[in-house]
């Protein structure tokens, strides 16, 4: 066994040589111990600074940094100083990198000796490191957003620009079906309709892609979201198209689920407009289900229309993709597309439940991210 002596000695010596800095201060934030970490980063030999104040040492410390030693010593208490506030809380230096102040990360802890004397320990450890890679991650993310502003602004610039053109060729067809009046016949009728209705999908296609664009580009604003209400929206705003089919829509008891309202809804539009569409001489039947699977909220939308073949099950999600069942209906393949890319945003997955022997059955989870916790004040 060690004397106490001794141990106080290992003790000293273990302080001395940790892998991060220690300053210990008295109860006028006198430097009484200075370990060999602090000699390397501040370039300050312990003999040279002992029995200085601290405020001495490093002229320029910042007042809330002293503030809270002196918190630290009258309590005595403890303290995280957060990087969001004080970056470079003490003029240290990492050996390698030498062209700029050494990011930090500080404990303090007060204490009293077994006298009741105060005195407080300074805890330093190097995050240069991490830093660099925040300040990475930061510019990377800040130069990926640019360049999504960048596709944005060129998706809408092309969607203009596109369009004019076929609104001209569109615009021409019909001027020249008034011109030639009577003398209009069968096959340059048939021709002209074929020109506008060629125009009419390209206009088609061109909305979609901007549509696609600002799916990518939509920015999720999570909250709790009652299914049910999303859906009564939705369904008033396809009013018209239930009615005219004279679609029966159905559906379980839908739960609350953490997503953005809108891009929710714009998911439930896709998907039951689909379901509406997508089914040949017979009534639309359409069934909204909902359940617990694994944890999780399942919700899907299944219908009696003509179908997706299991191996097609993964492509139809592509933009611009439709099956050969499908060329007979109007649209032109964005949908879906539209709908794994929100439901991506929401952490989840879509897929067509291979069980279904009727009809289909698009099911989907969402699995938002957790929020993240905001930045605080130093904790004391």
């Amino acid at each position: 066994m060690l004397s106490p002596a001794e141990l106080a000695s290992v003790v000293e010596r273990a302080s001395r040589f940790a892998p991060i800095g220690q300053i210990v201060i008295d109860a006028r934030q006198r430097i009484v111990a200075w370990n060999a970490w602090m000699e390397r980063a501040s370039k300050l030999a312990a003999a040279d600074v002992l029995g200085a104040p601290l405020t001495e040492v490093f002229d320029e410390l910042s007042p809330r940094l002293v503030q809270t030693l002196q918190r630290a010593l009258e309590g005595p208490v403890s303290a995280v100083l957060s990087r969001a506030f004080l970056r470079h809380p003490f003029p240290l230096w990492n050996e390698q990198f030498r062209d700029r102040p050494m990011a930090q990360s500080v404990t303090i802890n007060g204490f009293r000796d077994p006298r009741g004397d105060p005195y407080c320990v300074i805890s330093i450890s190097d995050v240069s490191r991490e830093a660099q890679r925040e300040a990475l991650l930061a510019h990377s993310a800040a130069e990926l957003e640019h360049r999504n502003e960048q596709l944005d602004s060129f998706a809408r610039a092309a969607s203009h620009d596109l369009r004019a053109p076929l609104n001209t060729i569109r615009s021409f067809a019909e001027l020249l079906r008034e011109d030639l009046g009577v003398q209009l016949d069968a096959t340059v009728e048939e021709d002209l309709r074929f020109i506008i209705e060629g125009v009419d999908r390209m206009a088609q296609m061109v909305t979609a892609m901007l549509e696609l664009a600002r799916a990518e580009r939509a920015e999720a604003s999570f909250a709790e979201v009652a299914c049910d209400a999303v859906v009564d929206e939705v369904l008033e705003q396809l009013r018209a198209q239930v009615e005219s089919s004279g679609a029966v829509i159905t559906r379980d008891p839908l739960p609350k689920v953490r997503a953005d309202a809108v891009l929710l809804r714009q998911v439930f539009q896709n998907l039951i407009s689909n379901a509406i569409k997508f089914v040949r001489d017979e009534t639309p039947v359409i069934h909204i289900t909902a359940g617990r699977e694994d944890e999780r909220d399942v919700i899907g939308v299944r219908d009696n229309g003509i179908g997706v073949a299991p191996d097609a099950a993964e492509r139809v999600f592509a933009p611009f993709e439709r099956l050969p069942g499908a060329k007979d209906f109007d649209g032109c393949g964005i949908g879906l597309s539209i709908c794994r890319r929100v439901i991506a945003q929401h952490g989840g997955a879509i897929w067509f439940d291979p069980a279904c022997d009727r009809g289909s059955h698009v099911r989907f989870y969402l699995d938002p991210p957790k929020r993240a916790p905001s930045p605080t004040a130093p904790v004391t």
